[in-house]
């Protein structure tokens, strides 16, 4: 056993807290082999968690930049007006998702991602938007960049970023990008929060990125030429009860017979 996965369910996090975890010391020890247990929370889980955070709350970071929810909703609002939409797969759904849709991590990766941060500038460049809009969209690219190089399910794939991490050994290591893209993280503060440790999402993402690097450095060491960050989620165990759900058609609420 290299690690564990799962999301920041309660039960998840003491059960990882008794094991030994500490938002520190992101791994426990086998008992056995005394070797590290990596604790991993679930990528997808902590992308969609800060988006919904990020609603609520403005984000500030270390260099004073103000990251707002308002000017991505303003650029939407802006852009439907268009016959040549920049940002034809926003919807409305992205921008207030309620109930069921909240839970659907494409809906927040979808915001996080480069297409929106291009829009955004463009309506900068036109005016349409004020220039504190830019922190915003400094925000946007570093966050699609972060989900790419935690979500890589290929040895090369259609964007750098997804492509798997590779060993340093063998090719120029992002690992340092992970790291700096962490202490940015780090120096997040939510506004209207007197406490960063009630937004479970902003320390699980920085305990999660520094078990992934830690990770795969010891698989780099262990001969692994390349590690596809993709399998440190829950998909595999999701996409299986998705099967077994679908054998008894999609209904949203099965029973337990079902």
């Amino acid at each position: 056993v290299r690690c564990t996965v799962c999301d920041q369910g309660p039960t998840n996090v003491s059960a990882s807290k008794i094991l030994g975890y500490t938002t520190d010391r992101p791994f426990c020890t086998h008992p056995t082999t005394n070797k590290k247990v990596h604790v991993i929370f679930d990528v997808p889980h902590l992308i969609k968690n800060i988006r919904n955070n990020l609603t609520r709350h403005d984000i500030i970071t270390s260099d004073g930049c103000k990251v707002s929810w308002k000017f991505i909703n303003q650029m939407y609002e802006i852009d439907k007006q268009n016959k040549l939409r920049l940002c034809h797969k926003l919807k409305k759904t992205h921008l207030n998702p309620k109930g069921q849709l909240a839970m659907r991590v494409r809906l927040a990766t979808q915001v996080f991602s480069h297409s929106v941060a291009a829009s955004m500038s463009t309506c900068i460049e036109a005016k349409l938007l004020p220039p504190d809009a830019l922190d915003t969209v400094d925000f946007l690219q570093k966050m699609d960049k972060l989900f790419d190089l935690l979500n890589s399910r290929r040895k090369i794939a259609d964007k750098l970023q997804r492509n798997a991490l590779p060993n340093p050994a063998t090719g120029t290591s992002v690992l340092p990008d992970l790291l700096q893209l962490k202490s940015w993280i780090e120096g997040w503060s939510f506004d209207g929060v007197p406490n960063n440790n009630r937004i479970s999402s902003h320390w699980g993402l920085i305990a999660t990125i520094q078990s992934i690097v830690d990770l795969s450095q010891e698989l780099f060491e262990d001969g692994f030429s390349y590690v596809c960050t993709s399998r440190f989620n829950q998909d595999c165990l999701e996409n299986f009860f998705s099967v077994i759900r679908s054998k008894s058609g999609w209904s949203d609420n099965p029973t337990p017979i079902q």
